[in-house]
């Protein structure tokens, strides 16, 4: 079992090269890079490491790419860290006192932390998705208002 760890970390740790240095798409050719690095490996295992390394596809210049979740930014509560997760927003509206808030897949919970730490008296909570977050404001007058902000915050 030891040599299977050590196999396994060996090969993450590849995975891991491999995305940092080439805008990999697909399982698929996730799979052929590593074959090509004489590390062959299943679908089924890929699956599995992708899963375990918390590996997100994100847009990057019009195409999707697998990106590690360590390397997106750490939210913080100032409202300039706010414009370095903006990349990952696709729109901002309401309806109601309801914010409804699409991100790239897998972005929605790093969005919603950074909005969050703003800690926005007019925000009661969030709800975040893969590709979604909901907030919702304390009274439907000011989800127009929030909105606003949330847009100036994250150009």
């Amino acid at each position: 079992m030891h040599m299977q760890m050590q196999a396994r970390i060996e090969r993450q740790r590849k995975i891991l090269t491999v995305i940092e240095k080439s805008a990999i798409d697909t399982q698929a050719a996730l799979q052929t890079a590593l074959s090509k690095l004489g590390m062959p490996v299943n679908q089924a295992t890929l699956s599995r490491d992708i899963r375990e390394l918390g590996l997100i596809k994100v847009e990057d210049e019009g195409a999707y790419r697998y990106v590690s979740r360590q390397t997106l930014p750490k939210p913080t509560t100032k409202p300039a860290a706010l414009a370095t997760i903006s990349r990952f927003i696709q729109d901002i509206t309401y309806s109601g006192n309801m914010i409804v808030v699409k991100t790239d897949s897998g972005a929605a919970s790093y969005v919603a932390e950074a909005i969050d730490g703003l800690q926005l008296s007019q925000l009661l909570g969030s709800v975040a998705g893969d590709n979604t977050v909901f907030f919702v404001v304390n009274a439907e007058s000011k989800a127009a208002q929030v909105v606003k902000t949330l847009r100036t915050m994250t150009q």
